[in-house]
């Protein structure tokens, strides 16, 4: 039995944190704005839990079979984009806003070695994969963010893991995913509205032949990297979010959602970012 030593703290409720994340952003888009969010490491391969005590780019195991998570402030969220704006399609218009409570979601995307310690089988779904046009989608490296996931293997490898652990992992919910990808933006992405390929570059791996390391794009402001482009990220309603390598700038865009997609097919641009959750 996997055991957790680690005790859960207070929520830091969102009127504390509001006042760290903007001061620590710039003028601009993006940042790291996570420098007052609460940390979290998980063991994959002991299921221990605790704080992040270290320079996460100092330790190998990070990315391996650790997995950072951020405790994300809650808030409000008002899903999707105005009719009229820039790659705005009629299943974004925007509803009414909703609560998001706190929760912790995954600092980056899944690594292929952190999903090689989630399964312990040693599949690689990545090399299954046939390339789609250009795309290396059958490239392999500890981490890289695991590709060709369908949302089957996903939830049945978290479920089977989630059996001995005291901690519990999953896929977040649309609402989850677009307000950790906003970081508090209403724009069309958590960098503010330009498509400039100087300001895409920045922030997202998109327009490219094969996927890039994890984190090697700056961060959002709560600290989280990859949202937009890398890996198209799956959610628990089954849809996929984010965009992926080879896709181009307006399909990543924070309301963008790709939906109907066959959940039990491989897609070589597939991937998802987990949260967690501690009783």
């Amino acid at each position: 039995m996997r055991s957790s030593l680690f005790s859960f703290a207070l929520l830091v409720t969102a009127s504390l944190l509001a006042p760290l994340i903007l001061s620590s952003c710039g003028g601009g888009g993006g940042g790291s704005g996570s420098q007052g969010l609460p940390k979290r490491v998980l063991d994959l391969e002991t299921g221990v839990l605790g704080p992040l005590t270290r320079n996460v780019g100092s330790a190998p195991a990070f990315g391996l079979t650790k997995i950072v998570f951020v405790e994300i402030p809650a808030g409000s969220l008002l899903a999707g984009q105005s009719a009229g704006t820039l790659g705005q399609q009629a299943d974004e218009t925007p509803g009414t806003s909703v609560a998001v409570p706190t929760f912790l979601i995954a600092q980056d995307e899944l690594t292929q070695a952190q999903w090689l310690a989630l399964v312990g089988t040693g599949d690689r779904p990545w090399l299954r994969l046939a390339p789609v046009g250009v795309t290396g989608s059958s490239l392999e490296g500890d981490r890289l963010p695991a590709t060709g996931l369908t949302f089957d293997a996903i939830t049945a490898a978290v479920a089977a893991w989630n059996a001995d652990a005291s901690v519990t992992l999953a896929l977040p919910t649309n609402v989850q995913w677009e307000y950790a990808c906003r970081a508090g933006i209403s724009a069309l992405f958590s960098w503010g509205d330009s498509v400039d390929p100087a300001v895409v570059a920045r922030y997202a791996h998109l327009a490219a032949v094969a996927p890039a390391t994890i984190g090697t794009r700056q961060a959002n402001r709560f600290g989280l990297h990859d949202m937009h482009g890398n890996a198209r990220e799956w959610t628990a309603a089954g849809e996929l979010r984010g965009g992926g390598f080879s896709d181009h700038v307006l399909r990543a865009r924070c309301a963008n959602h790709l939906d109907g997609v066959d959940i039990s097919t491989q897609h070589a641009l597939s991937g998802v970012r987990l949260i967690l959750t501690v009783p």
